[in-house]
C-alpha cells in the first residue's frame, strides 16, 4: 500500500488501479513528473473515454442477451 502521503505513489496506485497498462502509466508518471498537469489530464480523459466506451459496448450487448432471453420467455408461455 502506498504511503497516503507520497502523492506520487497514490497517483501511481490510483493509476493501476485503474486498470491502465504500463503503457499508459509510463506516459502519466513522466507527465506528472514534468509537471504538465494539463497534459496529464488530457491523458487521463482519453483513457476515461476509452473506458466507458467499452461499457457501453457492453451493455448494447447485455441489452441484446436480454432482448433475446425475454423473446425465447415468450414463446415458451
Amino acid at each position: 500500500m502506498p504511503d497516503a502521503l507520497n502523492r506520487t505513489e497514490v497517483i501511481h496506485q490510483c493509476l493501476i488501479d485503474s486498470g491502465c497498462g504500463e503503457k499508459e502509466i509510463q506516459i502519466c508518471m513522466s507527465l506528472l513528473q514534468q509537471g504538465e498537469i494539463q497534459k496529464l489530464r488530457d491523458q487521463l480523459s482519453t483513457y476515461k473515454k476509452g473506458l466507458m466506451n467499452e461499457i457501453h459496448k457492453n451493455q448494447r450487448e447485455v441489452d441484446c442477451l436480454d432482448y433475446l432471453i425475454h423473446s425465447l420467455d415468450k414463446e415458451q408461455v
